[in-house]
C-alpha cells in the first residue's frame, strides 16, 4: 500500500548518525538521499505537496496559529466547566497548540473513541499510556466552530444527562475566499 508523504530535515552534522528505516534502492548511500523511498510512492500526494505549501504560505504562520488557538479556546470554553469532562492539557497556547486532551469522566477512553468513530465519524486518538484515560482532540485551520460543536455534542452523549452543558448556539467559520487579505 502507498506510504504517506512527509518532509524531513536533519542538520548535516547529524545525518551520519541516522539510519534508514526502509531498505530500498539507494539505502547504502551515506548521504541524506538514503532516506528517499521510491518503491511505492503515492504520486498524487507528492504532487499535492506544492499546492499544500502554497496554501500554507498564503495563510501565513501568524494567521494559522491565531486561528488554531481561537478554535482551541472555543472548544475548551465549551467543556472545561462541565463536570462530565476533565481537561488534561494546559490552557497555555505555548504548551498545547491546537491539541486538547480530555477525559470523559467515568468512561473508558478506547470505548469512547470507538463509539465516536462508529456513530459520528469523528476520529480522535485515545491516550492510555502512564494511566492517562484521555482523548486527543486536534484542531486545525480547516475546522469550523460548527464542527467543534458537533464534537462537543457527540462527547456530551457519553456524559450523564445531569452534567451535560447547554448548547450556546454560537457559530462562526473561516472564510477561505478572503485568505489573501
Amino acid at each position: 500500500s502507498p506510504k504517506g508523504v512527509g518532509v524531513f530535515y536533519a542538520r548535516q552534522a547529524s545525518q551520519p548518525l541516522l539510519k534508514p528505516l526502509i531498505v530500498c534502492r539507494g539505502w547504502e548511500d551515506r548521504s541524506i538521499r538514503s532516506f528517499e523511498n521510491y518503491n511505492t510512492r503515492n504520486l498524487p500526494e507528492v504532487l499535492g505537496l506544492g499546492v499544500a505549501f502554497d496554501f500554507q504560505n498564503l495563510v501565513g504562520p501568524e494567521r494559522r496559529q491565531a486561528r488554531i488557538f481561537e478554535l482551541k479556546r472555543y472548544f475548551r470554553d465549551r467543556i472545561e466547566d462541565d463536570p462530565a469532562f476533565a481537561v488534561k492539557t494546559p490552557a497555555s497556547d505555548e504548551l498545547s497548540a491546537g491539541i486538547t486532551t480530555i477525559e470523559v469522566v467515568g468512561r473508558e477512553v478506547r470505548e469512547v473513541a470507538a463509539a465516536l468513530a462508529e456513530r459520528h465519524h469523528i476520529d480522535c486518538r485515545p491516550m492510555t499510556s502512564h494511566g492517562l484515560n484521555g482523548l486527543r482532540i486536534s484542531l486545525s485551520i480547516f475546522n469550523t466552530e460548527d464542527q467543534v460543536d458537533l464534537v462537543v455534542g457527540a462527547l456530551s452523549g457519553f456524559a450523564a444527562p445531569s452534567t451535560a452543558k447547554p448548547d450556546r448556539g454560537v457559530s462562526r467559520s473561516l472564510d477561505f475566499d478572503n485568505l489573501s487579505s
